[in-house]
């Protein structure tokens, strides 16, 4: 199947091409992992253990729903939902019943930069905001005039609670949820020239 390929398989040829070459590795998984329901998560918690027996050394950075400007923004990523709402008005209709820590792609490559100037540890890192939210809060964050409906299109989903330590918020970036929200108005503003806001076509 295309998950046990992709998720597994790639990353035994990763792990097998670093231990040749001696090099670390730096992986980025899913919090899904942590307690796997369903296949995804089966994979990515396969392709973690298989990360464990690179002999240089490596780093698992945990993600979770990730928001944030990246080079693809035509794909099916949650955030990509939310630059097309802008764009064109549609889709309006966001999850308001699963609550969840997402992940701002800032928070991630602040992180690796900070992994590069030490030894690698061995860890699993799940990298989150601190406050957990639903898909509508963040969509009516960004766009507080654009009629964003409510729905229920993630209902099956358990909340899941991730807390760090002060020896992890004293060395890693942590965002807040609104720290997070502030910044992609900035760059949804600058990506986009919509000058101080992010109005969209309706």
């Amino acid at each position: 199947m295309k998950a046990f390929e992709t998720n597994v398989q790639g990353t035994l040829n990763i792990v097998e091409g670093a231990n040749i070459i001696n090099a670390k590795v730096i992986f980025i998984s899913s919090l899904a992992s942590i307690t796997p329901s369903n296949i995804y998560g089966k994979t990515k918690y396969d392709a973690e253990n298989l990360i464990k027996t690179v002999t240089a050394g490596y780093e698992i950075l945990q993600l979770s729903m990730t928001f944030g400007l990246s080079p693809n923004t035509t794909n099916h990523r949650p955030f990509n939902k939310i630059i097309s709402t802008m764009k064109t008005g549609y889709p309006k209709a966001y999850d308001n019943h699963w609550k969840f820590q997402p992940t701002y792609i800032k928070q991630v490559i602040l992180t690796i930069e900070k992994l590069l100037e030490k030894s690698f540890l061995g860890r699993c890192l799940p990298l989150v905001v601190k406050e957990s939210c639903t898909m509508y809060q963040i969509a009516t964050d960004i766009f507080p005039n654009n009629n964003i409906e409510s729905a229920n299109l993630y209902s099956p989903r358990n909340e899941q609670i991730i807390t760090y330590d002060t020896s992890f918020e004293s060395y890693f970036p942590m965002y807040s949820y609104s720290l997070m929200i502030d910044d992609i108005k900035k760059e949804l503003s600058f990506a986009f020239n919509l000058g101080s806001g992010t109005k969209n076509s309706t």
